[in-house]
């Protein structure tokens, strides 16, 4: 079940308008785990799991001048969701901190969380009518990390244990056919925590069944 509304003006790089997404879902779902030829353990494994998963995402620009917009987003998940067969498929599977557009293009394992809160700043200022240079900061709160342990399996962190924030800057043109943008990304407690990321035209992709 969702409840949504949505007055951005843009469906990427909005300098104005909220978006409210309000969602309850009871997942019900087979596993079946077929071993590949470095598991240690050789047999197929069948599990199956149900879990419920409550989000809530809030975008509002809700300061506008002529050349300055400022923005915050707040996006929450709280879920009783289970462990799968491995590390990966339960990193992979679970709930998703995106708030930087480049983060949908990358497997972040410390941004994904059973339950957790991010919140953040979000920031243009209007050089020109189709010209934004963008500034962003945003904080990332799970409250109990998906670990690997020795066998590849997962557990859970401390509670509350450790937090992450990341930034990004950049500058967007929004021409007639989608926009142009170049940003600069810095994550926390990465090994190499900047990137650079140059996108022409918008970034598509089909709904996850899990999303």
């Amino acid at each position: 079940m969702t409840y949504e509304w949505n007055t951005l003006n843009k469906k990427q790089f909005a300098n104005e308008g909220a978006f409210f997404q309000l969602r309850g879902r009871m997942t019900s779902i087979g596993e079946k785990t077929t071993p590949g030829s470095t598991s240690l353990n050789r047999s197929i494994e069948i599990a199956d799991h149900t879990w419920f998963q409550a989000s809530l995402r809030y975008d509002n620009y809700f300061l506008k001048t002529k050349h300055l917009k400022l923005g915050y987003g707040i996006h929450a998940v709280i879920s009783n969701m289970p462990f799968f067969n491995n590390y990966t498929v339960s990193v992979v599977n679970a709930p998703v901190y995106e708030p930087i557009l480049e983060m949908r293009t990358l497997f972040l394992p410390e941004f994904h969380a059973h339950s957790f809160a991010g919140i953040g700043s979000r920031n243009a200022i209007s050089l020109r009518s189709n010209l934004d240079l963008r500034l962003e900061a945003y904080a990332f709160q799970p409250y109990q990390e998906l670990l690997k342990t020795a066998d590849n399996k997962v557990e859970y962190g401390k509670p509350l244990d450790k937090r992450y924030f990341l930034t990004s800057g950049g500058v967007v043109f929004h021409s007639p056919i989608g926009p142009v943008s170049l940003h600069v990304n810095y994550y926390d407690q990465r090994k190499n925590p900047i990137s650079v990321l140059f996108t022409a035209g918008f970034l598509l992709f089909n709904p996850g069944a899990l999303d």
